[in-house]
């Protein structure tokens, strides 16, 4: 952090979490250099639908060198309390731990100390108290470093993603600037999900799926064209028997068609071991199908069976006039789901 004395590390800056439970901890590694340091200040601003503990934990230092006149080294634990040498009385306290007067900040000090000999890290456990995924967007938290009571540093800790959360296949049977496709990429796929993880989008040929799929995902989210012949893929079409064929065989938990009628593919899906199918009984509407799959995807995110995911963003979609789809056959949703096994993508966390 060029000539700053103390700075936060943002190779370490993470979330913390405990299996399948969300983030339980937000862990700033602060990095202080030699000298003596009268006031350093870390303000946690979270997102407003995450709520913070009252209190911090300290890790080990990287180098325990550093005093209030005195020596003090971390507890046993990664992220033990500090615990002090017996040079220095019970009542001394080097830190504190406070929230804003709207109690939404948490706001930690360290007051007067030295640093000897070199520099030193130490690694700070905010708790979390709890949260509301549905209501954050891309920042999780936006975190102030004050040194000497100057504003040093500020960095933004993104919305999260579990380090083991499933992850799913973009697909795109089409060209870049294909002149046959006519929708998008729904900007959704960009989110960052707690227990779901997108791929970037790709651009393939039959023969480069089944490197893609060396990867493990536990599922495929293709955008592509179906028709009575075949499938899109690199703007040509391939026979369904042959794209089924080649991604059979990789542990897949479930495939869904983002495009018009295709429901089509139903009888080569069938003979796979692939969980489940998501697809179109009719022609869909961009602004329905971007909507479906959000809701869709977090329900499936927050912990609901693919059954349940499903089911609610039917149900959403078909409860708002907007979005109710007027079809060959009257007006229903459109969205079909074949379903051999159910499950949930949080069981598949270890």
């Amino acid at each position: 952090m060029g000539k700053n004395k103390v700075y936060i590390n943002n190779d370490f800056l993470r979330l913390e979490f405990e299996g399948i439970k969300g983030p339980t901890n937000i862990i700033v590694p602060l990095v202080i250099s030699p000298g003596k340091h009268d006031e350093i200040k870390i303000r946690i601003v979270p997102n407003q639908s995450i709520k913070l503990k009252n209190s911090v934990n300290v890790g080990d230092a990287l180098q325990q060198t550093v005093s209030s006149g005195k020596s003090f080294n971390a507890g046993g634990s990664f992220f033990g309390s500090i615990s002090f040498n017996k040079s220095i009385s019970n009542s001394t306290k080097l830190y504190d731990v406070t929230f804003s007067p709207d109690f939404h900040d948490i706001i930690f000090t360290l007051k007067k100390f030295n640093v000897e000999h070199e520099p030193i890290g130490l690694q700070l456990a905010f708790g979390i108290e709890s949260y509301n995924m549905e209501s954050i967007d891309d920042c999780f938290a936006e975190i102030l470093l004050e040194h000497n009571n100057k504003l040093i540093q500020k960095v933004k800790l993104e919305r999260f993603t579990h380090p083991d959360a499933p992850k799913i296949l973009l697909l795109c049977g089409y060209k870049r600037n294909s002149i046959y496709w006519t929708g998008g990429i729904n900007k959704f796929f960009k989110t960052r999900l707690p227990f779901l993880e997108f791929s970037d989008i790709q651009y393939f040929k039959l023969n480069d799926l089944p490197h893609l799929l060396m990867k493990n995902y536990q599922g495929i989210h293709i955008f592509t064209a179906v028709k009575s012949d075949g499938i899109m893929i690199d703007d040509e079409i391939i026979k369904i028997d042959d794209f089924f064929n080649t991604i059979k065989g990789n542990n897949l938990k479930f495939i869904y068609f983002d495009t018009c009628n295709s429901v089509r593919v139903i009888s080569a899906f069938r003979d796979t071991e692939i969980s489940a199918l998501i697809a179109s009984t009719e022609n869909l509407y961009t602004n329905y199908a971007d909507e479906f799959e959000k809701t869709f995807y977090t329900n499936l995110s927050n912990g609901e069976y693919l059954s349940k995911a499903f089911q609610i963003a039917a149900k959403k979609k078909s409860s708002i006039d907007n979005f109710l789809i007027n079809t060959r056959s009257g007006i229903y949703d459109p969205m079909f789901l074949d379903l051999k096994d159910d499950f949930n993508f949080k069981e598949l966390i270890k």
